[in-house]
């Protein structure tokens, strides 16, 4: 996301202190008992540098409970719903779709695009972007929308999954 950045050696030069505010807490503990979805399988929330992760199946899951959730919820579409709630509740905060099980939650303007000025101050002026989430709404979509302010050449690919990357590298 662009909340750590660390030098070579591992020394951080810069980190987030973003820390899930109380209410939001709560919100996402009701959010979890009121979900029709089950198993729940546990790590619901998962802290990471600058953002909270919020799984209703949860980060605990075997790949079996994630594929089934990932089913259930592209017909349902809960963790569209449950971002749109968070957005509508917590104006200061952005809560995106990521990867199969989860929703990404971080302070407005802390997305993935926050590195672009970053890339564009150290010259970079070409690249290729893969993220599983590149759509509006997506958690790959910050950067994909900053680039595209940007003279950076780029291009970006939305994958779903570790074999289309691999076809993807043997594609380029």
């Amino acid at each position: 996301m662009g909340n750590e950045l660390r030098l070579p050696n591992g020394t951080v030069v810069e980190k987030s202190d973003f820390i899930i505010p109380d209410e939001l807490n709560n919100f996402l503990g009701d959010v979890l008992k009121k979900s029709e979805y089950e198993p729940k399988v546990g790590l619901h929330l998962e802290f990471r540098t600058g953002m909270v992760n919020f799984s209703t199946v949860g980060r605990k899951a075997t790949i079996g409970q994630r594929n089934a959730y990932y089913r259930w919820d592209k017909a349902i579409k809960e963790r569209e719903k449950i971002a749109d709630l968070i957005n509508n509740h917590f104006p200061h905060l952005e809560a995106s779709v990521g990867g199969s099980i989860s929703i990404d939650i971080i302070e407005k303007g802390k997305d993935k695009g926050q590195i672009v000025p970053w890339m564009i101050n150290r010259g970079v002026n070409k690249l290729t972007f893969v993220g599983d989430r590149c759509e509006p709404g997506g958690n790959d979509w910050g950067i994909v929308r900053e680039l595209m302010k940007t003279s950076i050449s780029f291009a970006w690919y939305n994958i779903n999954g570790p074999q289309e990357v691999l076809n993807l590298i043997k594609s380029l």
